[in-house]
């Protein structure tokens, strides 16, 4: 058995798509996991140029990448992401690994890709969800924040804040102790324990006063909860409501 024979079976049981393309992005060899990844076998893919596999959107920066990456004069190599079509006129997100590493006994340069339309899928999906809560979260009425365990880094705060607490929120971003000179002075212990308790692992629900462009008369309600991963506090938010006129 040729040497080639046992490297080509080992690669045809690998879940990555192991492919080798010419200069023009013409398909030399595919392994056999382009069945299970795209539909095709092998050789319905080599011989034919892989770019006419691609999708329109991403044909340009695709081509753009391998040209660069194979005519480098220096050692390159390049991971991309991009939608290839299946046997079935589908598209699936693969991974690429790219590089102009080759030698005469290549008939190609090599391109390694597995699947990641899960995951490119799943990362769409929570930036969805979180364009669509920023949106209801700028046009609430309350304030709805988040800061990291210790209270050291405010990670999220809505417009509603400066109106309620008096403070411009670029002020309590660039310093997260600014948040207490917001509260009237007398209710500051009360609050500075509180912020303990949640750090500790415990839920708060509380009232005090705020605003010190209005003399401290705001008075807000606030329920808080501390976001918990393996037994550790690692987020703590919470939403306040300016209950004055109560």
């Amino acid at each position: 058995m040729a040497q080639s024979e046992p490297l080509g079976l080992l690669l045809d049981r690998s879940q990555d798509k192991i492919a080798l393309l010419d200069e023009e992005g013409t398909f030399t060899y595919v392994s056999g996991a382009a069945e299970h990844i795209l539909g095709f076998e092998p050789d319905d893919l080599v011989g034919q140029n892989a770019f006419e596999f691609i999708h329109p959107d991403d044909i340009e920066d695709l081509r753009r990448e391998f040209q660069e990456t194979v005519q480098s004069n220096t050692v390159t190599q390049e991971t991309v992401e991009y939608r290839h079509r299946t046997k079935d006129g589908g598209w699936v997100w693969l991974e690429s690994r790219m590089s102009n590493l080759t030698d005469e006994r290549l008939d190609g340069y090599v391109i390694s890709s597995r699947d990641v339309t899960d995951r490119i899928e799943a990362e769409r999906e929570r930036a969805d969800t979180a364009s669509r809560l920023e949106q209801i979260a700028a046009v609430s009425g309350d304030v709805l924040w988040m800061f990291d365990a210790d209270w050291s880094e405010l990670l999220f705060v809505n417009p509603a804040y400066e109106e309620i607490y008096g403070k411009p929120i670029e002020e309590v971003r660039a310093d997260p102790d600014t948040f207490l000179e917001t509260i009237y002075p007398d209710d500051v212990p009360r609050v500075e324990a509180a912020m303990q308790c949640l750090s500790d692992g415990e839920s708060v629900e509380m009232e005090y006063r705020v605003n010190p462009r209005k003399g401290y008369k705001n008075w807000v309600w606030v329920q808080a909860e501390p976001l918990v991963v393996d037994d550790e506090v690692v987020r703590i938010t919470g939403f306040t409501r300016d209950i004055t006129d109560r």
